[in-house]
Protein backbone atom coordinates (compact mmCIF):
# COMPACT_ATOMS: atom_id res chain seq x y z
CA UNK A 1 0.00 0.00 0.00
CA UNK A 2 1.03 3.63 -0.36
CA UNK A 3 3.42 5.15 2.11
CA UNK A 4 5.39 8.39 1.81
CA UNK A 5 8.55 6.76 0.60
CA UNK A 6 9.35 9.57 -1.77
CA UNK A 7 12.84 10.96 -1.88
CA UNK A 8 15.47 11.22 -4.53
CA UNK A 9 19.05 10.57 -4.00
CA UNK A 10 22.41 10.39 -5.57
CA UNK A 11 25.99 10.57 -4.58
CA UNK A 12 28.56 12.35 -6.65
CA UNK A 13 30.69 9.67 -8.34
CA UNK A 14 34.43 10.26 -8.20
CA UNK A 15 36.24 10.76 -11.49
CA UNK A 16 38.95 8.13 -11.64
CA UNK A 17 40.89 9.39 -14.61
CA UNK A 18 43.31 12.23 -15.06
CA UNK A 19 42.00 15.67 -15.98
CA UNK A 20 44.08 15.54 -19.09
CA UNK A 21 42.17 12.47 -20.26
CA UNK A 22 38.84 14.26 -19.72
CA UNK A 23 39.95 17.33 -21.64
CA UNK A 24 41.30 15.31 -24.53
CA UNK A 25 38.02 13.48 -25.13
CA UNK A 26 35.49 16.11 -24.04
CA UNK A 27 34.60 17.12 -27.59
CA UNK A 28 34.00 13.57 -28.83
CA UNK A 29 30.45 12.61 -29.77
CA UNK A 30 30.94 9.07 -28.41
CA UNK A 31 33.05 8.36 -25.34
CA UNK A 32 34.17 4.94 -24.13
CA UNK A 33 34.49 3.71 -20.55
CA UNK A 34 36.62 0.74 -19.54
CA UNK A 35 38.81 -0.46 -16.71
CA UNK A 36 42.04 0.18 -18.62
CA UNK A 37 41.62 3.74 -19.85
CA UNK A 38 44.18 5.87 -21.66
CA UNK A 39 44.05 9.44 -23.00
CA UNK A 40 42.37 9.76 -26.37
CA UNK A 41 40.75 6.32 -26.25
CA UNK A 42 38.24 5.79 -29.05
CA UNK A 43 36.93 2.22 -28.64
CA UNK A 44 36.24 -0.51 -26.11
CA UNK A 45 39.65 -1.88 -26.97
CA UNK A 46 41.14 1.50 -26.11
CA UNK A 47 38.70 3.33 -23.79
CA UNK A 48 39.31 6.92 -22.79
CA UNK A 49 37.65 6.85 -19.36
CA UNK A 50 37.79 4.56 -16.34
CA UNK A 51 34.75 6.17 -14.68
CA UNK A 52 31.21 6.39 -16.02
CA UNK A 53 30.65 9.68 -14.19
CA UNK A 54 33.79 11.15 -15.71
CA UNK A 55 32.49 10.34 -19.19
CA UNK A 56 29.05 11.77 -18.35
CA UNK A 57 30.67 14.99 -17.18
CA UNK A 58 32.79 15.24 -20.33
CA UNK A 59 30.34 14.23 -23.05
CA UNK A 60 28.56 16.86 -25.11
CA UNK A 61 24.79 17.19 -24.57
CA UNK A 62 23.11 14.60 -26.77
CA UNK A 63 26.26 12.52 -27.01
CA UNK A 64 26.78 8.80 -26.45
CA UNK A 65 28.72 6.84 -23.85
CA UNK A 66 29.62 3.19 -24.35
CA UNK A 67 30.43 1.24 -21.17
CA UNK A 68 32.76 -1.59 -22.05
CA UNK A 69 31.87 -4.37 -19.61
CA UNK A 70 33.06 -4.74 -16.04
CA UNK A 71 31.78 -3.43 -12.70
CA UNK A 72 31.77 0.25 -11.75
CA UNK A 73 31.25 1.19 -8.11
CA UNK A 74 29.96 4.74 -8.37
CA UNK A 75 26.86 6.89 -8.11
CA UNK A 76 25.90 8.90 -11.17
CA UNK A 77 24.54 12.42 -11.61
CA UNK A 78 23.18 13.24 -15.06
CA UNK A 79 22.22 16.82 -15.85
CA UNK A 80 22.24 16.75 -19.66
CA UNK A 81 20.67 14.61 -22.41
CA UNK A 82 22.85 11.57 -23.04
CA UNK A 83 22.68 8.01 -24.36
CA UNK A 84 24.44 5.26 -22.41
CA UNK A 85 24.95 1.87 -24.09
CA UNK A 86 26.36 -1.16 -22.35
CA UNK A 87 28.73 -3.56 -24.05
CA UNK A 88 29.28 -7.02 -22.51
CA UNK A 89 26.82 -6.50 -19.62
CA UNK A 90 28.45 -3.73 -17.56
CA UNK A 91 27.21 -3.29 -13.98
CA UNK A 92 26.94 -0.02 -12.08
CA UNK A 93 27.16 -0.82 -8.37
CA UNK A 94 26.35 1.26 -5.31
CA UNK A 95 29.57 2.02 -3.38
CA UNK A 96 30.05 0.64 0.11
CA UNK A 97 29.54 4.12 1.58
CA UNK A 98 26.89 5.89 -0.55
CA UNK A 99 26.86 9.70 -0.63
CA UNK A 100 23.89 12.06 -0.59
CA UNK A 101 22.50 13.47 -3.81
CA UNK A 102 23.65 16.88 -4.99
CA UNK A 103 21.67 17.76 -8.12
CA UNK A 104 19.30 20.73 -8.16
CA UNK A 105 16.36 18.32 -8.24
CA UNK A 106 17.63 16.54 -5.14
CA UNK A 107 18.10 19.77 -3.24
CA UNK A 108 14.64 21.06 -4.15
CA UNK A 109 13.09 17.77 -3.09
CA UNK A 110 15.08 17.71 0.14
CA UNK A 111 14.08 21.26 0.98
CA UNK A 112 10.39 20.41 0.56
CA UNK A 113 10.54 17.21 2.56
CA UNK A 114 13.53 17.62 4.85
CA UNK A 115 16.53 15.33 5.20
CA UNK A 116 18.75 14.04 2.42
CA UNK A 117 18.46 11.25 -0.09
CA UNK A 118 20.73 8.78 -1.85
CA UNK A 119 20.40 7.33 -5.36
CA UNK A 120 22.49 5.11 -7.54
CA UNK A 121 21.58 7.30 -10.53
CA UNK A 122 20.09 10.81 -10.34
CA UNK A 123 18.71 12.30 -13.56
CA UNK A 124 17.93 16.01 -13.39
CA UNK A 125 17.55 17.61 -16.82
CA UNK A 126 14.88 18.78 -19.23
CA UNK A 127 16.14 16.38 -21.88
CA UNK A 128 16.08 12.63 -22.55
CA UNK A 129 18.49 10.19 -20.94
CA UNK A 130 18.68 6.70 -22.46
CA UNK A 131 20.17 3.50 -21.05
CA UNK A 132 20.52 0.28 -23.04
CA UNK A 133 21.87 -3.09 -21.88
CA UNK A 134 23.11 -1.86 -18.51
CA UNK A 135 22.79 -3.58 -15.11
CA UNK A 136 22.10 -1.42 -12.04
CA UNK A 137 22.69 -2.87 -8.58
CA UNK A 138 21.37 -0.51 -5.90
CA UNK A 139 21.82 -2.49 -2.68
CA UNK A 140 22.36 -0.52 0.50
CA UNK A 141 24.08 -2.18 3.49
CA UNK A 142 22.08 -4.62 5.57
CA UNK A 143 20.15 -2.83 8.32
CA UNK A 144 19.78 0.47 6.44
CA UNK A 145 16.33 1.93 7.11
CA UNK A 146 15.58 5.11 5.15
CA UNK A 147 12.61 6.14 3.01
CA UNK A 148 14.90 8.01 0.62
CA UNK A 149 16.82 5.30 -1.25
CA UNK A 150 16.39 5.01 -5.04
CA UNK A 151 17.99 3.01 -7.80
CA UNK A 152 17.21 5.63 -10.45
CA UNK A 153 15.63 9.04 -9.84
CA UNK A 154 14.00 10.89 -12.76
CA UNK A 155 13.15 14.55 -12.06
CA UNK A 156 13.47 18.09 -13.37
CA UNK A 157 11.23 17.34 -16.35
CA UNK A 158 13.59 14.60 -17.57
CA UNK A 159 12.57 11.63 -19.68
CA UNK A 160 14.24 8.29 -18.98
CA UNK A 161 14.26 5.71 -21.77
CA UNK A 162 15.47 2.20 -21.00
CA UNK A 163 15.85 -0.87 -23.19
CA UNK A 164 16.94 -4.27 -21.88
CA UNK A 165 18.08 -2.84 -18.59
CA UNK A 166 18.24 -4.85 -15.36
CA UNK A 167 17.72 -3.18 -12.00
CA UNK A 168 18.70 -5.53 -9.19
CA UNK A 169 17.97 -4.17 -5.72
CA UNK A 170 16.70 -0.91 -4.28
CA UNK A 171 16.97 -0.29 -0.56
CA UNK A 172 18.59 -2.44 2.10
CA UNK A 173 19.81 -5.87 1.13
CA UNK A 174 18.79 -8.31 2.46
CA UNK A 175 15.35 -6.68 2.72
CA UNK A 176 14.60 -5.78 6.34
CA UNK A 177 10.97 -4.64 6.46
CA UNK A 178 11.55 -0.87 6.26
CA UNK A 179 9.35 1.16 3.92
CA UNK A 180 12.14 2.70 1.80
CA UNK A 181 13.77 1.51 -1.39
CA UNK A 182 12.33 2.20 -4.87
CA UNK A 183 13.85 0.81 -8.05
CA UNK A 184 12.89 3.70 -10.37
CA UNK A 185 11.33 6.88 -8.95
CA UNK A 186 9.71 9.08 -11.60
CA UNK A 187 8.78 12.55 -10.34
CA UNK A 188 7.66 13.70 -6.88
CA UNK A 189 4.59 15.65 -5.91
CA UNK A 190 6.45 16.90 -2.83
CA UNK A 191 8.95 19.36 -4.24
CA UNK A 192 6.96 19.69 -7.49
CA UNK A 193 9.35 17.49 -9.46
CA UNK A 194 8.05 16.12 -12.77
CA UNK A 195 9.52 13.10 -14.50
CA UNK A 196 8.74 10.76 -17.40
CA UNK A 197 9.92 7.22 -18.09
CA UNK A 198 9.60 4.73 -20.95
CA UNK A 199 10.70 1.29 -19.76
CA UNK A 200 10.97 -1.34 -22.49
CA UNK A 201 12.05 -4.99 -22.12
CA UNK A 202 13.56 -4.48 -18.66
CA UNK A 203 13.87 -6.59 -15.51
CA UNK A 204 13.28 -5.01 -12.09
CA UNK A 205 13.75 -7.12 -8.96
CA UNK A 206 14.90 -7.26 -5.32
CA UNK A 207 13.43 -3.85 -4.44
CA UNK A 208 12.48 -3.23 -0.84
CA UNK A 209 9.33 -1.11 -1.26
CA UNK A 210 8.34 -0.43 -4.91
CA UNK A 211 9.71 -1.59 -8.23
CA UNK A 212 8.63 1.63 -10.00
CA UNK A 213 6.91 4.72 -8.58
CA UNK A 214 5.53 7.54 -10.74
CA UNK A 215 4.33 10.41 -8.58
CA UNK A 216 2.88 13.88 -8.90
CA UNK A 217 0.84 15.88 -11.44
CA UNK A 218 2.35 15.84 -14.93
CA UNK A 219 4.56 12.79 -14.33
CA UNK A 220 4.03 9.86 -16.70
CA UNK A 221 5.14 6.26 -17.02
CA UNK A 222 5.09 3.87 -19.99
CA UNK A 223 6.01 0.22 -19.34
CA UNK A 224 6.13 -2.49 -22.00
CA UNK A 225 7.44 -6.07 -22.15
CA UNK A 226 8.98 -5.67 -18.70
CA UNK A 227 9.26 -8.10 -15.78
CA UNK A 228 8.83 -6.74 -12.24
CA UNK A 229 9.37 -9.30 -9.48
CA UNK A 230 8.74 -8.67 -5.80
CA UNK A 231 10.61 -10.43 -3.00
CA UNK A 232 7.54 -11.55 -1.08
CA UNK A 233 6.43 -12.67 1.27
CA UNK A 234 8.21 -9.95 3.25
CA UNK A 235 7.40 -7.76 6.26
CA UNK A 236 6.25 -4.70 4.28
CA UNK A 237 3.69 -4.09 1.56
CA UNK A 238 5.65 -4.01 -1.68
CA UNK A 239 4.15 -2.68 -4.91
CA UNK A 240 5.37 -3.64 -8.35
CA UNK A 241 4.25 -0.30 -9.82
CA UNK A 242 2.81 2.62 -7.85
CA UNK A 243 1.00 5.39 -9.72
CA UNK A 244 0.22 8.17 -7.28
CA UNK A 245 -0.90 11.70 -6.52
CA UNK A 246 -1.76 12.97 -9.98
CA UNK A 247 0.56 10.86 -12.16
CA UNK A 248 -0.57 8.66 -15.08
CA UNK A 249 0.76 5.30 -16.30
CA UNK A 250 0.32 3.09 -19.38
CA UNK A 251 1.35 -0.51 -18.78
CA UNK A 252 1.33 -3.05 -21.61
CA UNK A 253 2.51 -6.66 -21.88
CA UNK A 254 4.27 -6.60 -18.54
CA UNK A 255 4.65 -9.43 -16.02
CA UNK A 256 4.32 -8.35 -12.38
CA UNK A 257 4.58 -10.96 -9.64
CA UNK A 258 5.37 -11.91 -6.05
CA UNK A 259 4.46 -8.68 -4.27
CA UNK A 260 3.35 -10.31 -1.02
CA UNK A 261 3.63 -9.43 2.65
CA UNK A 262 3.71 -11.77 5.60
CA UNK A 263 0.77 -12.73 7.73
CA UNK A 264 -0.29 -11.21 10.12
CA UNK A 265 0.66 -7.92 8.40
CA UNK A 266 -1.54 -8.86 5.44
CA UNK A 267 -5.08 -10.10 5.20
CA UNK A 268 -8.28 -9.75 3.22
CA UNK A 269 -10.96 -9.43 5.88
CA UNK A 270 -10.45 -6.06 7.54
CA UNK A 271 -9.57 -2.50 6.62
CA UNK A 272 -6.46 -2.64 8.78
CA UNK A 273 -5.28 -5.75 6.99
CA UNK A 274 -5.99 -4.31 3.52
CA UNK A 275 -3.83 -1.31 4.37
CA UNK A 276 -0.76 -3.48 4.65
CA UNK A 277 -1.38 -5.58 1.56
CA UNK A 278 1.03 -5.51 -1.34
CA UNK A 279 -0.13 -4.87 -4.91
CA UNK A 280 1.07 -5.67 -8.39
CA UNK A 281 -0.17 -2.26 -9.56
CA UNK A 282 -1.31 0.36 -7.05
CA UNK A 283 -3.12 3.45 -8.30
CA UNK A 284 -3.27 5.76 -5.31
CA UNK A 285 -5.00 9.02 -6.18
CA UNK A 286 -3.53 8.86 -9.68
CA UNK A 287 -4.27 11.30 -12.50
CA UNK A 288 -7.19 11.42 -14.92
CA UNK A 289 -6.45 8.16 -16.78
CA UNK A 290 -4.18 5.12 -16.52
CA UNK A 291 -4.34 1.75 -18.26
CA UNK A 292 -3.07 -1.80 -17.77
CA UNK A 293 -3.35 -4.01 -20.85
CA UNK A 294 -2.26 -7.50 -21.91
CA UNK A 295 -0.40 -7.80 -18.63
CA UNK A 296 0.08 -10.84 -16.38
CA UNK A 297 -0.20 -10.20 -12.64
CA UNK A 298 0.59 -13.32 -10.63
CA UNK A 299 0.79 -14.05 -6.92
CA UNK A 300 0.39 -10.51 -5.60
CA UNK A 301 -1.75 -9.84 -2.51
CA UNK A 302 -3.84 -7.56 -4.74
CA UNK A 303 -3.43 -7.67 -8.50
CA UNK A 304 -4.58 -4.10 -9.25
CA UNK A 305 -5.68 -1.71 -6.51
CA UNK A 306 -7.41 1.55 -7.44
CA UNK A 307 -7.98 4.46 -5.06
CA UNK A 308 -9.48 7.52 -6.77
CA UNK A 309 -8.54 11.06 -5.81
CA UNK A 310 -11.83 12.47 -7.12
CA UNK A 311 -14.10 13.89 -4.38
CA UNK A 312 -17.13 12.99 -6.51
CA UNK A 313 -17.84 10.10 -8.83
CA UNK A 314 -15.81 10.56 -12.05
CA UNK A 315 -17.99 10.84 -15.15
CA UNK A 316 -15.65 8.61 -17.18
CA UNK A 317 -13.24 5.79 -16.26
CA UNK A 318 -9.95 6.80 -14.67
CA UNK A 319 -8.65 3.23 -14.97
CA UNK A 320 -8.84 0.79 -17.87
CA UNK A 321 -7.93 -2.90 -17.53
CA UNK A 322 -7.93 -4.66 -20.91
CA UNK A 323 -6.99 -8.27 -21.75
CA UNK A 324 -5.14 -8.77 -18.47
CA UNK A 325 -4.63 -12.10 -16.70
CA UNK A 326 -4.66 -11.65 -12.93
CA UNK A 327 -4.25 -14.69 -10.69
CA UNK A 328 -3.71 -15.62 -7.06
CA UNK A 329 -3.59 -13.49 -3.94
CA UNK A 330 -6.35 -12.01 -1.82
CA UNK A 331 -8.10 -10.05 -4.57
CA UNK A 332 -7.51 -9.83 -8.31
CA UNK A 333 -8.90 -6.29 -8.48
CA UNK A 334 -9.80 -3.97 -5.62
CA UNK A 335 -11.90 -0.87 -6.31
CA UNK A 336 -11.77 1.89 -3.69
CA UNK A 337 -14.12 4.53 -5.12
CA UNK A 338 -13.63 5.92 -8.61
CA UNK A 339 -14.79 4.73 -12.04
CA UNK A 340 -13.15 1.76 -13.77
CA UNK A 341 -13.53 -0.20 -17.00
CA UNK A 342 -12.56 -3.88 -17.30
CA UNK A 343 -12.66 -5.52 -20.72
CA UNK A 344 -11.51 -8.98 -21.81
CA UNK A 345 -9.83 -9.72 -18.48
CA UNK A 346 -9.39 -13.07 -16.72
CA UNK A 347 -9.45 -12.86 -12.92
CA UNK A 348 -8.83 -16.22 -11.28
CA UNK A 349 -7.21 -18.17 -8.47
CA UNK A 350 -7.60 -15.56 -5.73
CA UNK A 351 -9.82 -15.39 -2.68
CA UNK A 352 -11.91 -12.64 -4.32
CA UNK A 353 -12.19 -11.74 -8.00
CA UNK A 354 -13.34 -8.11 -7.66
CA UNK A 355 -13.46 -6.48 -4.23
CA UNK A 356 -15.56 -3.30 -4.00
CA UNK A 357 -15.09 -1.13 -0.93
CA UNK A 358 -14.26 2.26 0.51
CA UNK A 359 -10.70 3.38 1.15
CA UNK A 360 -10.39 2.26 4.76
CA UNK A 361 -13.58 4.16 5.68
CA UNK A 362 -11.64 7.42 5.27
CA UNK A 363 -14.01 8.82 2.63
CA UNK A 364 -17.49 7.44 2.15
CA UNK A 365 -18.82 10.26 -0.05
CA UNK A 366 -19.64 7.90 -2.92
CA UNK A 367 -19.28 4.27 -3.92
CA UNK A 368 -17.06 3.10 -6.79
CA UNK A 369 -18.61 2.11 -10.11
CA UNK A 370 -17.26 -0.19 -12.79
CA UNK A 371 -18.24 -1.73 -16.10
CA UNK A 372 -16.96 -5.25 -16.79
CA UNK A 373 -17.16 -6.40 -20.41
CA UNK A 374 -16.42 -9.86 -21.82
CA UNK A 375 -14.41 -10.98 -18.80
CA UNK A 376 -14.03 -14.16 -16.75
CA UNK A 377 -14.21 -13.66 -12.98
CA UNK A 378 -13.79 -16.22 -10.19
CA UNK A 379 -12.72 -16.41 -6.57
CA UNK A 380 -12.52 -19.18 -4.02
CA UNK A 381 -14.53 -17.15 -1.48
CA UNK A 382 -16.36 -14.75 -3.78
CA UNK A 383 -16.23 -13.88 -7.45
CA UNK A 384 -17.42 -10.41 -6.44
CA UNK A 385 -17.55 -8.99 -2.95
CA UNK A 386 -19.16 -5.65 -2.05
CA UNK A 387 -17.95 -4.73 1.41
CA UNK A 388 -20.09 -3.21 4.13
CA UNK A 389 -17.69 -0.34 4.78
CA UNK A 390 -19.30 1.49 1.85
CA UNK A 391 -21.85 2.68 4.40
CA UNK A 392 -24.89 1.70 2.32
CA UNK A 393 -23.99 4.01 -0.54
CA UNK A 394 -25.64 3.32 -3.90
CA UNK A 395 -23.40 2.26 -6.75
CA UNK A 396 -23.22 -0.30 -9.54
CA UNK A 397 -20.92 -2.95 -10.91
CA UNK A 398 -22.25 -3.69 -14.39
CA UNK A 399 -21.39 -7.10 -15.86
CA UNK A 400 -21.78 -7.25 -19.64
CA UNK A 401 -21.27 -10.56 -21.47
CA UNK A 402 -19.03 -11.71 -18.62
CA UNK A 403 -18.71 -15.14 -17.04
CA UNK A 404 -18.88 -15.20 -13.24
CA UNK A 405 -17.90 -18.37 -11.38
CA UNK A 406 -18.47 -18.23 -7.65
CA UNK A 407 -20.74 -16.33 -5.29
CA UNK A 408 -21.54 -12.63 -5.42
CA UNK A 409 -21.43 -11.38 -1.84
CA UNK A 410 -23.16 -8.06 -1.09
CA UNK A 411 -22.62 -6.60 2.36
CA UNK A 412 -23.95 -3.22 1.19
CA UNK A 413 -27.63 -3.73 0.31
CA UNK A 414 -27.86 -0.54 -1.77
CA UNK A 415 -24.99 -1.44 -4.10
CA UNK A 416 -26.12 -3.09 -7.37
CA UNK A 417 -24.36 -5.86 -9.24
CA UNK A 418 -26.17 -6.14 -12.58
CA UNK A 419 -25.85 -8.76 -15.30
Amino acid sequence: MFRPTSKAAIGVAAALVLLAVNCAAASANTLFVGSLASPGGDSCGNPGYASVQAAITAVEPGGTIEICGGAYKEQLEITKPVTVIGKSNPTILLPEHPASSETTCDHERDAARGGEDQDLVSICTTGTVSFERVIFEAKWPEGTCDDSLYGVLVAGGATLETNRVTLNGAGAFPINGCQGGVGIQVGFRTGAQVGHAHLISDVIENYQKNGVTVDGPGSTLVVADTSIVGAGPVAQGQNGIQVSRGADAYINKATISNNLCNVPQCGYDSAQAWEEDAAGVLLYEAGSFSSVSATKLRGNNIGVEYVSASPTLPTSPELSLVDDKISGGNASVQLNQGNALLEGDTLSGGLIGIDVNSYFEEDNSYAPVATVNDSHISGSQAAIRVEGDLGELPGELSLVASRVKGPIVKEDPLYAVSQ
